[in-house]
């Protein structure tokens, strides 16, 4: 399953490190494209000094001196004169190239000294001849080795600001998404709460993006509500609309009628006596499941006791003792019509087969609802067993019913993917296990 949260969260990770990469690559070419113009410019202001004192000193040898004397902290100082090389003591002491430099097409490069480890900026600038003084090349050298080091460290303390900057903006991004998202745990509550019937509508939409989404669910649960609720009363409608033909046709199969022959009117009796089965049954389940609405919240110790009431009444001819160990806090997991409906059945076959105890419990184990119900009748065999739960199935046609009880209850467990077990209970009667998944 695919996590909002988790694909934001990645889009966001993998935008804000190629921004701040590339914010720190652009800031760290200012900076060296910035420090390398100041050093550039600052070279080339030495070598108008150097041209300057040169040409106002006429005397050759002076100009020499001056230029050997001249000291500035990690600067060299080379001219090239005619076919001579004028250099600072500096430069003669590191024994640097400059014969090679001055071939140099470039006006500004750096120099790596490989046994010292030491970097230079070397500028090369080209004067004209000036009264007295010959055409000149001066080349001046700076020491950038400390600049390139404190440029590196910059850029590592570059590195871990924007490191830091990056963690913040993801815990601020994972906290403004969290707190974002907690409408959405409103909604998936409300979700749960509406489908365990604790509630028939989810609160009015907050916020623009989900309100779609909110408004959806709510058409749909009121329309599934009252389609349920149009289906069942269409049931009832059409069991009562049909006692009044059954009636009739009772009327003619007992006539004596000599126009209708004694075998057509016994298979029209038959007949009639099925069809009334099936309506008694359409109509016990009505009067289980009662009025009750179809998505409320409900209490099974409340259900169960009323069942068991009804049944009492049902079954006069018996006297019934219903025994309920109800877990605390339990819920069922749908619609309190289908609880009504699962529980009336599987209790009225119980009460149809019992000697006079029904025992039933429900509980939840781990992810997991069990309900289950047993009897102290004669119980089945293992070839009833097997067939019993198919719709239709009747035991034995002396009991009551049109044998859909066990198919009902199927249909109902296979809707909430649970399991249904049928096995021999401690009672002596039969044993009904019932497993459905708690969301």
């Amino acid at each position: 399953m695919i996590s909002i949260k988790r694909i934001l969260t990645r889009q966001f990770l993998a935008l804000s490190v190629l921004l701040l990469l590339l914010a720190g690559l652009l800031y760290g070419w200012l900076m060296n494209s910035t420090i390398r113009a100041v050093q550039k410019d600052t070279l080339v202001e030495e070598s108008d000094l150097i041209y300057e004192m040169l040409s106002l000193s006429q005397d050759k040898e002076l100009a020499k001196t001056l230029l050997y004397h001249r000291r500035v902290p990690r600067h060299a100082f080379m001219v090239a004169h005619k076919r001579e090389i004028w250099q600072s003591g500096y430069s003669e002491q590191l024994s640097l190239p400059a014969q090679q430099w001055f071939t140099q097409t470039e006006n500004t490069f750096e120099y790596e000294v490989a046994s010292s480890k030491q970097t230079f900026l070397v500028s090369i600038k080209r004067y004209p001849a000036s009264a007295g003084f010959p055409p000149i090349k001066v080349a001046v050298a700076k020491d950038i080795t400390a600049s390139n080091t404190t440029l590196r460290n910059s850029h590592i303390k570059l590195g871990l600001i924007l490191s830091a900057v990056l963690a913040v903006m993801i815990y601020l991004q994972h906290t403004l998404m969290r707190m974002s998202f907690l409408h959405f745990d409103v909604t998936r509550r409300e979700v749960q709460a509406l489908h365990k019937g604790e509630s028939i509508q989810l609160s009015s939409p907050t916020f623009t993006e989900t309100a779609p989404l909110i408004n959806a669910i709510n058409d749909l649960a009121t329309s599934m509500l009252s389609r349920s609720q149009r289906t069942r009363n269409a049931i009832g409608n059409l069991s009562h609309a049909m006692k009044t033909p059954l009636a009739v046709l009772h009327q003619i199969s007992a006539s004596k009628n000599p126009a209708l022959p004694e075998e057509i009117r016994s298979g029209i009796a038959r007949q009639a006596d099925q069809l009334n089965r099936l309506i008694e049954q359409e109509m016990r389940r009505a009067v289980i499941a009662g009025e009750r609405h179809l998505t409320s919240c409900f209490s099974i110790q409340t259900a169960l006791e009323e069942i068991a009431a009804t049944l009492k009444m049902i079954h006069r001819s018996k006297t019934i003792t219903t025994q309920l160990d109800i877990q605390q806090e339990v819920t069922f997991p749908g619609e309190q019509a289908d609880f009504m409906e699962l529980a009336g059945n599987l209790m009225d076959n119980a009460a149809k087969w019992c000697e006079g105890i029904i025992r039933v419990s429900v509980s939840a184990t781990g992810p997991q609802l069990q309900i289950v119900i047993e009897d102290d009748g004669k119980g089945c065999n293992e070839e009833e067993l097997a067939n019993i739960s198919k719709r239709g199935v009747r035991l034995d046609e002396s009991i009551a019913g049109a044998g859909l009880g066990l198919g009902i209850v199927k249909d109902i467990v296979n809707h909430h993917n649970g399991s249904m077990n049928l096995m021999k209970s401690e009672l002596g009667g039969l044993r009904i296990d019932i497993s459905l998944p708690l969301r």
